[in-house]
Protein backbone atom coordinates (compact mmCIF):
# COMPACT_ATOMS: atom_id res chain seq x y z
CA UNK A 1 0.00 0.00 0.00
CA UNK A 2 2.72 2.68 0.81
CA UNK A 3 4.30 1.89 -2.37
CA UNK A 4 1.17 2.80 -4.15
CA UNK A 5 1.22 5.85 -2.61
CA UNK A 6 4.91 6.93 -3.55
CA UNK A 7 4.49 5.57 -7.15
CA UNK A 8 1.54 7.80 -7.27
CA UNK A 9 3.27 10.33 -5.67
CA UNK A 10 6.14 10.27 -8.08
CA UNK A 11 3.94 10.39 -10.98
CA UNK A 12 2.54 13.35 -9.80
CA UNK A 13 6.06 15.38 -9.48
CA UNK A 14 6.46 13.86 -13.01
CA UNK A 15 3.81 15.19 -14.08
CA UNK A 16 4.58 18.81 -12.38
CA UNK A 17 8.01 19.18 -14.25
CA UNK A 18 9.37 22.64 -14.97
CA UNK A 19 9.17 23.79 -18.46
CA UNK A 20 12.35 22.65 -20.22
CA UNK A 21 14.86 25.05 -20.05
CA UNK A 22 16.86 25.75 -22.86
CA UNK A 23 20.46 24.75 -23.08
CA UNK A 24 22.74 27.35 -24.28
CA UNK A 25 23.46 28.10 -27.47
CA UNK A 26 26.15 27.08 -29.78
CA UNK A 27 27.93 30.13 -29.85
CA UNK A 28 27.77 30.60 -25.80
CA UNK A 29 28.54 27.25 -25.35
CA UNK A 30 31.80 27.90 -27.02
CA UNK A 31 32.49 31.56 -26.17
CA UNK A 32 32.47 29.62 -22.78
CA UNK A 33 34.81 26.73 -23.61
CA UNK A 34 37.32 29.49 -25.02
CA UNK A 35 37.35 31.09 -22.02
CA UNK A 36 37.74 28.41 -19.63
CA UNK A 37 40.88 26.93 -22.06
CA UNK A 38 42.80 30.05 -21.44
CA UNK A 39 41.81 30.37 -17.85
CA UNK A 40 43.70 27.28 -17.66
CA UNK A 41 46.33 28.35 -20.32
CA UNK A 42 47.06 30.87 -17.97
CA UNK A 43 47.31 29.00 -14.97
CA UNK A 44 49.83 26.43 -16.29
CA UNK A 45 51.75 29.09 -18.04
CA UNK A 46 52.60 30.52 -14.48
CA UNK A 47 53.78 27.35 -13.69
CA UNK A 48 56.64 27.29 -16.58
CA UNK A 49 59.54 27.39 -15.30
CA UNK A 50 61.52 29.63 -18.27
CA UNK A 51 65.13 29.10 -18.94
CA UNK A 52 67.77 31.88 -18.55
CA UNK A 53 69.18 33.64 -21.30
CA UNK A 54 73.07 31.93 -20.65
CA UNK A 55 71.39 28.68 -20.61
CA UNK A 56 69.24 29.12 -24.14
CA UNK A 57 72.21 29.74 -25.91
CA UNK A 58 73.86 27.55 -24.39
CA UNK A 59 71.30 24.88 -25.55
CA UNK A 60 71.46 26.54 -28.35
CA UNK A 61 75.03 26.14 -29.38
CA UNK A 62 75.10 22.61 -28.21
CA UNK A 63 72.08 22.17 -30.75
CA UNK A 64 73.86 23.46 -33.71
CA UNK A 65 77.34 21.97 -33.33
CA UNK A 66 75.24 17.96 -32.96
CA UNK A 67 73.54 18.59 -36.35
CA UNK A 68 76.86 20.05 -37.78
CA UNK A 69 78.25 16.72 -36.52
CA UNK A 70 75.57 15.05 -37.99
CA UNK A 71 75.61 16.62 -41.00
CA UNK A 72 79.00 15.80 -41.46
CA UNK A 73 79.24 12.61 -41.01
CA UNK A 74 76.16 12.39 -43.65
CA UNK A 75 78.62 13.77 -46.05
CA UNK A 76 81.05 11.84 -45.67
CA UNK A 77 78.96 8.82 -45.80
CA UNK A 78 77.72 9.47 -48.80
CA UNK A 79 81.10 10.74 -50.50
CA UNK A 80 82.21 7.15 -49.34
CA UNK A 81 78.74 5.71 -50.76
CA UNK A 82 79.02 7.84 -54.17
CA UNK A 83 82.44 6.64 -54.75
CA UNK A 84 82.02 2.71 -54.13
CA UNK A 85 78.82 2.69 -56.98
CA UNK A 86 81.15 4.54 -59.14
CA UNK A 87 83.72 2.28 -58.70
CA UNK A 88 81.72 -0.51 -58.96
CA UNK A 89 79.73 0.71 -62.42
CA UNK A 90 83.15 1.70 -63.89
CA UNK A 91 84.28 -2.00 -62.90
CA UNK A 92 81.39 -3.54 -64.46
CA UNK A 93 80.48 -1.22 -67.31
CA UNK A 94 84.16 -1.55 -68.86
Amino acid sequence: MAENKTNSENKSVKAEKKPAEQKPGWFQRTFKGIKKWCHELRIELKKVVWPSREQVTHDTTTVMAVVMLVGACIWVFDLLSTSVVRALINLFAA
